[in-house]
């Protein structure tokens, strides 16, 4: 490496008309590097050798080069993709046949922050792909801005001969610029005072360790010829014994000359140590590496430690890593790919911080529908699980206005008693009204009163399952949420599959139920657009229908316990076990109104009739009329007799205010049917 220095400095001035100690300075500085305040000259190589000097460099070097490093493709959406099969993806992973990424990486890091510039040469081949190879920071001689702006790199070769590369042919990074931008400037060389006070530090401990020999103050007992004889001992006592020099040189006295005092100075007076400690934190401010990750503790805490670290990520790497980033977007992407594509390195890993704050983070990511379950389980280098893929939000989270108020909406599920009847004939007069035949409406009474009748057996048969789950997840998931784990990620994944196992029994529960609605539904329907002949697909409609229910309700069980355990987790004041027991007591016994199994029997019985209903009118070339029954709701008033044909829907999925109601009612996705909302039991009658 010396004697390369010293021929680039015999290329770069072999032409020149300097004198000879000009170029005896000129040599010693490429061999030696230039001399500090402090005695010592300092080099790129010199200044690694040390310790705290390599430290850095190495440091920063190996922290950037394990970091993750894609090409990205912007979505429509906001989101981003990583891009395969583009050369830039490929070049990421393999950069040459020399070097794994992370050498190449490391070896990069190391010119950039010891010399201040990266060069490599790119070579191409016909397909488009590329790889590059490092330069000898040393071997680049110039770099010329050309007059469109575009850089050359002039080389000089081993032989003597010179290599000019164009732009497009050498991949250049580099960070603080004090020529205009066109090279990177070394940190070594630029604090070469506090480089070399570093250097003669260690070289003064060396050498004070290796012959410890004390300072001595001499005394002339005879005469000398003149004061230039004094001036001459002097200046050859001062050349001889000063700095680290003293500390290993005999010292022989001339005649007329005798020791009068020995000094020696302990190092501890001398503040040694503290000097030390200072030159370290000088040099771990040149590379803003904080000082516990040179091992240096003495000022860290536990409670400042790991924002240090932050900061460390924050402020010391990703000005770099943006850096490079951008270096190799403007090499190797056009502009138009630039709008398309970007570089980027993944830091999440070193931004992560403690068990307790990473699982906070977490839920609170996935609590307010920041990041799936999924995301974050790959974060903590756990394996996905079916279904974290959605989004969760809380269910206390929806917006006010597309809630409907309590009395906007009447439980109309009960279709017995005195004044429901009356409910009825005040709805057949408005039927009637609304342009349906007598006939119609009252077969549609029928209709709804057999659904009335053969509801509760479904509900008996998923209250059953309600319990049995209730039972398992008391005593086998929420054991998981105790005071003492806590452990709310490994409660959504025993929730997951637990539920998910039991999907099928849910199903055999509630299809003989579902099955016996839509058998008596459809031999109503047949008989009010006159067809004799049984329907053969109720059968399949309804056990397609059992399905469709047992994997809603799974779902439905799965994002709720989540959401409870989750919140209550973040919230911490509140026990995430005794949330998940209210909640499975309000799914057996009902908070206010019902409890979960009646609920999800009024509107399953009502949607499976009306599901069917549909079915047979639409065969028989009949369209759809909204009718309307029990208590007054303006919502289901609006759609009173409104007519639809085929496959259009009654409401489009967004959200209606009719006349009367206070607030919107949100409609999720396109009705073809009735009900509109919890507790609506309304028909559809032929027309």
């Amino acid at each position: 490496m010396i004697l390369q220095r010293i021929k680039n400095a015999a290329w770069a001035f072999r032409n020149a008309n300097l004198p000879m100690q000009d170029w005896n300075q000129l040599l010693a500085m490429a061999e030696m590097g230039q001399e500090s305040a402090a005695g010592v000259r300092v080099t790129e190589e010199t200044a690694t050798r040390h310790a705290t000097v390599f430290a850095c460099i190495n440091i920063l070097a190996r922290d950037m080069s394990a970091l993750p490093r894609h090409l990205y493709e912007r979505q429509a959406d906001g989101g981003r993709k990583i891009v395969e099969g583009h050369p830039v993806s490929a070049w990421l992973r393999q950069p040459n046949r020399l070097h794994t990424p992370m050498q190449w990486s490391m070896r990069g890091w190391y010119s950039i922050l010891g010399s201040g510039n990266q060069y490599e040469q790119i070579i191409r081949n016909g397909r488009g792909e590329f790889q590059t190879v490092p330069i000898d920071p040393t071997r680049v001689e110039r770099v010329r801005v050309n007059s469109d702006l575009s850089k050359s790199y002039e080389l000089n070769n081993p032989d003597g001969t010179k290599t000019v590369l164009p732009e497009d042919k050498v991949f250049h990074n580099f960070g603080l610029s004090t020529d205009g931008g066109i090279t990177g400037v070394s940190p070594i060389r630029m604090c070469m005072e506090t480089v070399g006070r570093a250097l003669a530090l260690g070289e003064y401990s060396a050498a004070y360790f290796r012959s410890p020999v004390p300072k001595v103050i001499a005394k002339m007992t005879g005469t000398m010829k003149d004061g230039t004889d004094a001036q001459r001992f002097k200046d050859d006592w001062t050349e001889k014994f000063a700095g680290k020099k003293g500390l290993s040189t005999l010292a022989l006295m001339p005649p007329g000359i005798e020791i009068d005092q020995i000094v020696k100075i302990p190092n501890n007076e001398a503040q040694f140590i503290e000097t030390a400690k200072f030159v370290k934190e000088d040099l771990a401010q040149i590379y803003m590496v904080p000082m516990h990750r040179l091992q240096a503790l003495d000022r860290a805490t536990f409670s400042n430690i790991e924002h240090q670290g932050l900061e460390y990520v924050q402020y010391a790497l990703l000005p770099w890593l943006t850096a490079l980033e951008q270096a190799i977007e403007k090499q190797f992407l056009t502009p138009e790919e630039r709008e398309r594509y970007f570089v980027r390195h993944n830091v999440d890993g070193l931004l992560r911080g403690d068990f307790k704050t990473r699982m906070e983070g977490s839920a609170l990511a996935v609590q307010w529908g920041l990041a799936t379950i999924n995301e974050r389980r790959a974060l903590e280098n756990l394996p996905a699980i079916e279904g974290g893929d959605s989004l969760l939000v809380p269910l206390n989270m929806s917006r006010l206005e597309d809630l409907p108020s309590a009395d906007d909406i009447g439980n109309q599920g009960d279709a017995a008693g005195a004044d429901a009847q009356a409910d009825d004939e005040r709805q057949v007069v408005l039927n009637r009204a609304a342009g349906m035949g007598e006939a119609e409406i009252r077969a549609a009474q029928s209709r709804r009163d057999t659904v009335a009748r053969l509801m509760p057996r479904f509900e008996r048969a998923l209250q059953r399952e309600i319990e049995i789950q209730a039972r398992a997840i008391t005593r086998e998931g929420s054991p998981l949420l105790r005071a003492e784990q806590r452990d709310a990620l490994g409660f959504i994944s025993w929730v997951e599959e637990y539920a998910r196992g039991r999907m099928d029994a849910v199903r055999a529960a509630v299809a003989p139920a579902l099955l016996a609605i839509a058998q008596a539904i459809g031999d109503q329907a047949r008989q009010e657009v006159k067809i004799d002949e049984p329907d053969d697909r109720i059968p399949a409609f309804a056990r397609t229908w059992s399905e469709n229910f047992a994997e809603s309700f799974t779902r439905a069980t799965i994002a709720q316990l989540q959401a409870v355990a989750v919140e209550a987790q973040t919230m911490l004041e509140e026990d995430p076990a005794e949330a998940v027991a209210t909640r499975i007591d309000e799914w057996q016994h009902g908070a206010s109104g019902k409890p979960r199994a009646g609920k999800e029997a009024v509107r399953e019985a009502y949607s499976i009739a009306n599901g069917v209903a549909a079915l047979i009118f639409n065969s028989a070339g009949y369209g759809l009329v909204w009718a309307t029954f029990g208590k007054n709701c303006p919502y289901c008033n609006s759609m009173r007799g409104k007519r639809v044909s085929g496959s259009q829907p009654f409401a489009q999925q967004g959200s209606i205010q009719p006349d009367g109601a206070t607030r919107p009612l949100r409609i999720r996705r396109n009705l073809k049917t009735p009900p509109l909302h919890g507790g609506c039991d309304c028909m559809v009658v032929p027309g």
